[in-house]
This record gives structure tokens, C-alpha cells and sequence, in this order.
């Protein structure tokens, strides 16, 4: 808010640098919400004092991708919403770096390894897996009680943690997609700064979209498409009526 306001935005200005190495370093926090609001936290920076913030610019952009395929949703989603407004900041430059990212990963369901319902079912009720096991701390995927070090202030040191999935990959491109058609649907976007999403770039990658949440060899595929579902009005109220029912509809019935 202060950064966003004529008048006091400059007594902010000389802060920045010092606030964004503690933001960039809360990305290694072992607390998932944690990591979550320094995501968030970092894009209102770079949107409000995008001179200040660039040059960390490399190293937020890998935070946020990283971000991007978290384990949990709503870190995915933020993450998406930090690029969302790096993108405003900075133009088509970093437009085309998010884009990549996204022809990169929008397909990466595709490698989840299959799992019936049942075998899934199995594992996730089995008293003997779940017995005297390591404890966990709310709000983390890092162990309960875990003894420090110098250097470790998160899960992103710890040796233990859950692996990624590549769905979890597909599942942020959805909400990446979603903030870039918000944000940029055409030229009179108040946002745009040069950036518009064209027809001919996200057709592509819609269509693959559409495919890859139609495969159904996990369990989590459920997950996905939920994500799709609740992303989808959205994106299609963004694009407006004519333009998504003539172009998009179809991909999806």
C-alpha cells in the first residue's frame, strides 16, 4: 500500500533491498505459509518498486517457479499470482520467460507414474505405515522437533520431505494460465504494459490443457481437474463471452 501511494512511496524505497533479502530467504522457511506470504509478499514488491527489485529479479524468478510445482495448493496458486504481477512490472520480457514455463510444465501430467484408485486407497490406510513413524509440524512437511543447525532454517534443508509430483506441475500452469488471462486478455487490459495474451499463443496451450486433464491412470487426476473447473470461469470471463465460447468452449465439452 505504502509502495503503491505518490506521497510516501519513496520513504519506502530506501528499505527495499534490506525487506526483499528477508522475504528471499523466508523462501526457505520450513513453515509452508510462511513460504507462501513471502511469495505473495515479493510480487506486491516488485510491483510496486520494480527499479528497487530487479536485481534479484533471477533468483525470485526461480523461487516462484520452484513455487509453482509446491506440494501445497495454495502455494502453487500464489505462486502463480507473484509471476502474475512480476509480469505487470516488467513487461514482455519476463512474459516470455513465465510462457516458457509454462509450455514446459502444462504437459507434465503426462509422466505421473500410474496408480489405481484402489492401490492408492490401500497405501493411504495402511495402520502399519502410518505406526511410529516421524512426526510432523503443523503447517510443514518438515520433521516435528527436528534439532537446527547453522544454515538450516527450513525444509528446504531438511533431508526429509515429500517428493513432488508431476501433476502438482500441470496443476500450477492452471492458475499460471489463469492470472496471465486475467491480467493481459487484450490491449485495453489496464495492466497490459505491452503484454497481451493472443489467441494464437494460448489456444496451444489450452488445447494441451484439455488433454492432460482427461487422463485418469491416478488417483490425483480428480484433484486437477477440480482445479481446472474452479480456474475456468475465471479465465473465461476474462477472455469475455464471444472470444472464449468461439475459441475454448469446445476443448472443454
Amino acid at each position: 500500500k505504502v509502495g503503491g501511494h505518490p506521497a510516501y512511496a519513496g520513504y519506502l524505497s530506501p528499505h527495499v533491498g534490506a525487506l526483499l533479502q528477508a522475504l528471499i530467504m523466508c523462501f526457505h522457511d520450513e513453515s509452508w505459509p510462511v513460504r507462501d506470504e513471502a511469495c505473495l509478499a515479493c510480487g506486491t514488491f516488485c510491483l510496486a518498486y520494480p527499479d528497487e527489485c530487479e536485481p534479484e529479479l533471477g533468483t525470485l524468478f526461480e523461487r516462484w517457479t520452484e513455487q509453482l510445482t509446491d506440494q501445497i495448493w495454495s502455494v502453487r496458486e500464489d505462486a502463480a499470482v507473484a509471476l502474475g504481477d512480476a509480469v505487470a512490472a516488467y513487461g514482455p520480457g519476463l512474459y516470455e520467460r513465465v510462457l516458457a514455463v509454462v509450455r514446459k510444465s502444462v504437459s507434465a501430467a503426462r509422466d505421473q507414474p500410474a496408480m489405481s484408485r484402489e492401490d492408492y486407497a490401500r497405501i493411504q490406510n495402511d495402520i502399519d505405515a502410518h505406526t511410529n513413524q516421524q512426526l510432523y509440524s503443523c503447517g510443514s512437511l518438515a520433521p516435528k522437533l527436528r534439532k537446527g543447525g547453522a544454515g538450516r532454517i527450513g525444509c528446504s534443508s531438511c533431508v526429509v520431505n515429500r517428493p513432488k509430483a508431476p501433476w502438482e506441475a500441470t496443476d500450477g500452469c492452471v492458475y499460471l494460465l489463469r492470472e496471465l488471462c486475467a491480467r493481459f486478455p487484450d490491449r485495453d487490459s489496464t495492466e497490459h504494459g505491452g503484454v497481451v495474451v493472443t489467441d494464437d499463443t494460448l489456444l496451444p496451450l489450452m488445447t494441451e490443457l484439455a488433454d492432460v486433464c482427461r487422463l485418469s491412470h491416478y488417483p490425483q487426476s480428480d484433484d486437477l481437474r477440480t482445479t481446472l473447473w474452479r480456474q475456468l470461469p475465471p479465465i473465461a470471463g476474462a477472455l469475455g463471452k464471444r472470444r472464449f465460447k468461439t475459441l475454448y468452449l469446445d476443448l472443454f465439452v
